[in-house]
């Protein structure tokens, strides 16, 4: 693999913890945030992590928008962008679909929005190709097995030196603390760095893998 993106989602207090692994390392991620979610966070240091990172939107409350009516996805993508946008002074381009829940109704809906990339959890392993508006991954942290994070990083360590591709990541910060597996988390970034892989923002995606515009 030629590079690897760190997607980190929901906004709860773990994101900080995870932001300060990461910014020791100089390693750069992608944290989707729900709206709703950002006291929890805290303005200042929503700030903070835009400096290093992206951010991107994961709807104002983390809703499964094949559900609702167009004219509420609209305000769930539109407000969740403004939201971010106001609160971390940064543009927000890139998407995730809350539970990797959308169809093509949603799909054009988040491009009409104004997102030029958009996430799903679909799992493929090396990430080779995409639409942007439904991007795979690699792995999840999903599993409810009894050690989701030994397997990521078996994943990982498979794909590397396996060709060309991306390595796309999900991970919760809640569910790291939940499973104790910050060392886990820990090893599979350090992994990533000893291994010489390449680091990218999920907007960045483009410069490794060829999107279908």
């Amino acid at each position: 693999m030629s590079c690897a993106a760190l997607t980190i989602d929901d906004a709860t207090p773990e994101v900080l913890r995870v932001h300060e692994a990461l910014r020791g390392r100089g390693v750069g991620a992608t944290f989707f945030l729900d709206a709703q979610g950002l006291a929890a966070v805290g303005r200042d240091n929503l700030r903070g992590i835009a400096k290093a990172h992206e951010i991107g939107s994961h709807t104002v409350s983390h809703a499964d928008l094949t559900k609702l009516p167009d004219d509420r996805i609209m305000e769930e993508l539109t407000n969740s962008k403004r939201a971010l946008e106001e609160a971390a002074g940064v543009d927000v381009t890139s998407f995730a679909y809350p539970y990797g829940k959308y169809d093509e109704r949603v799909k054009g809906l988040v491009k009409a929005s104004g997102y030029a990339l958009a996430r799903t959890v679909d799992e493929v392993g090396a990430v080779k190709e995409a639409d942007p508006m439904a991007v795979p991954v690699t792995i999840t942290d999903y599993s409810e097995e009894a050690d989701p994070y030994g397997k990521m990083a078996r994943v990982v360590k498979g794909l590397v030196g396996a060709g060309e591709g991306a390595i796309v990541l999900v991970l919760h910060g809640h569910r790291i603390a939940k499973y104790s597996a910050w060392d886990k988390f820990i090893y599979i970034v350090d992994f990533l760095i000893n291994n010489k892989i390449k680091f990218i923002l999920f907007r960045e995606l483009k410069d490794c893998i060829k999107l279908w515009y």
